[in-house]
């Protein structure tokens, strides 16, 4: 996964036990992953960047950018919704 992927921390597959799907939360690379494979009977999985949270400037923070540190994520039941939270910003998007 090159710099899109760095340190993964969480693999999260979709619920349907028939989907090829799953997403990876990566929390220095402050991204999620999405890997999938068209049928069951690919060889490899493919994968894609979804989600990129920038860095910003917050006043009085030790680096001159404050990451968002993706730590968790979560997909709902349904499997509709995909949700994560950034550690260090305090925030569930």
């Amino acid at each position: 996964m090159g710099e899109s992927g760095l340190i993964p921390l969480e693999i999260r597959f979709m619920h349907s036990p028939d989907s090829l799907h799953g997403f990876v939360g990566c929390a220095l690379s402050s991204n999620i992953v999405h890997f999938y494979k068209n049928s069951p009977q690919d060889a490899e999985f493919k994968w894609d960047v979804v989600v990129k949270q920038d860095w910003i400037d917050v006043d009085g923070w030790a680096l001159p950018q404050m990451p968002p540190l993706i730590t968790d994520i979560l997909i709902s039941l349904d499997d509709r919704f995909l949700y994560f939270s950034n550690w260090l910003r305090g925030d569930v998007c």
